[in-house]
């Protein structure tokens, strides 16, 4: 073996171990103060560096539960996870929202809270988008990319729909741009 990948290899091991002491850190730091604020948190639960939580006194998460890095959770509403829940990164979840019937337009700073309730052995993938008032039941699955609000039943596998063409180019335009190349840039 050259001392070359020696040394990465020694790199790369000692980075891998201070990345999963990093993570536990990270997990008793929040622990610690979602139960400071108040909220409700079960044994052997990771959260990843880089999320962010809000509302942690109406939090409530169960035992064994897994919440990915970079997640956005807004939980002033309310917010109940379920044993056994793994949340992928890139999570984006509100519990409350504008109230759009108030005072002024297009909506006034009055929130208007609808909890959140995630059930036991839950998986959402990543980059989805949870609304207020959702209710996802155990076991279900919850695909990559999908925007939920309302009810997901029990074991039910659920993803956005295919795509929808809503309008197209028009033809004649994208033909004179075409040939005379006039392309937004030029890369050498």
């Amino acid at each position: 073996m050259k001392l070359s990948q020696f040394i990465y290899r020694c790199f790369y091991f000692l980075k891998t171990r201070f990345l999963a002491w990093q993570k536990k850190e990270h997990s008793a730091y929040m622990r610690q103060n979602i139960l400071k604020l108040g909220g409700k948190i079960g044994k052997n639960v990771r959260i990843d560096r880089d999320v962010i939580i809000s509302g942690m006194k109406n939090v409530k998460i169960g035992n064994n539960v897994s919440i990915g890095s970079n997640c956005f959770i807004w939980a002033n509403g309310g917010l109940e996870i379920g044993n056994n829940t793994v949340i992928s990164r890139n999570l984006i979840l509100h519990t409350d929202n504008h109230n759009y019937q108030g005072k002024t337009l297009p909506f006034d700073y009055q929130d208007v809270s609808r909890p959140v309730k995630i059930g036991n052995n839950v998986w959402i993938g990543t980059h989805v988008k949870i609304c207020p008032g959702t209710v996802i039941e155990d076991g279900a699955i919850i695909g990559m990319g999908t925007v939920i609000f309302g009810r997901v039943p029990k074991r039910a596998i659920v993803g956005s729909p295919k795509f929808k063409v809503i309008k197209h180019r028009d033809k004649e335009h994208y033909q004179k741009l075409l040939k005379k190349k006039a392309f937004l840039r030029k890369f050498k």
